[in-house]
Formats: C-alpha cells, sequence, structure tokens
C-alpha cells in the first residue's frame, strides 16, 4: 500500500528539528496505529507496531514513540510530526472532534445585582 503524503511547512520544520525525513514519516504512517480524534488522524509508532525484522534495525528503532498528525478529510497531509513515547495516552484521553466540551453545557447569566443563574438548556452549538 502507497500512500502520497503532502507536508505542511510546518510539518517540514518539525522534521528538520527532530532529524525525520519523508521516508521515516511513511513508515510511521505505513506501520503505526491510527486513531483519530480532536479532529486530526494521529498515526503513532510503538514497539510493538515495528515489525520483528525491523526491531534489531536502528534506523526503525528509533523512530519509537513517534506521532504524525495527518488532516483528516483525506488523511494524506502531514500537519506536524513529535516524538513522545507515552504520547498513547494523551492522544486516547483527547476530546473527539464532534464531542461537546463539558463547560459548553450549561451558561452562567449574572445579573445586575450579582445574583448568578445557570441555564442548563443552553447548549455549546458548532
Amino acid at each position: 500500500m502507497y500512500i502520497r503524503l503532502e507536508f505542511t511547512d510546518h510539518a517540514a520544520t518539525r522534521m528538520a528539528q527532530r532529524r525525520l525525513s519523508e521516508q521515516d514519516v511513511w513508515y510511521v504512517v505505513h506501520h503505526g496505529r491510527r486513531y483519530r480524534s480532536a479532529g486530526v488522524l494521529h498515526c503513532f509508532l510503538g514497539k510493538r507496531n515495528i515489525p520483528a525484522d525491523d526491531r534489531s534495525d536502528d534506523k526503525y528503532a528509533r523512530l519509537e514513540g513517534t506521532t504524525v498528525l495527518l488532516d483528516s478529510r483525506l488523511g494524506q497531509r502531514v500537519i506536524t510530526v513529535f516524538r513522545n513515547r507515552l504520547a498513547m495516552k494523551t492522544i486516547q484521553r483527547k476530546a473527539k472532534y464532534y464531542r461537546k466540551a463539558d463547560w459548553a453545557l450549561h451558561t452562567t447569566f449574572v445579573e445586575p445585582g450579582g445574583h448568578s443563574t445557570t441555564d442548563y438548556s443552553q447548549g455549546f452549538s458548532v
């Protein structure tokens, strides 16, 4: 399976800062676990995602913990790249794209006398 990736300027800058080539990013996208969260597609390469044949090769072993963020529409544009071996926990806890935030489920009005009333029927619409 071949995926043609497009890189934003931001992604190219981050790749240079983290010493990642386009082939490294393609490897992470191809072998990593995919999670759709916070409006983007996260591709995370954990130790278990690296094929057994590649684990002994330092070229691929150094990619462990790399996350590539792709646009959620087509999944071909790389938004940014970062490294964090514990990123999976954070990604799984992120709010889903269409999920309403807890703070937006009610509205508090402050009246001129300093009294506040809370209206739970007002929701946050996107």
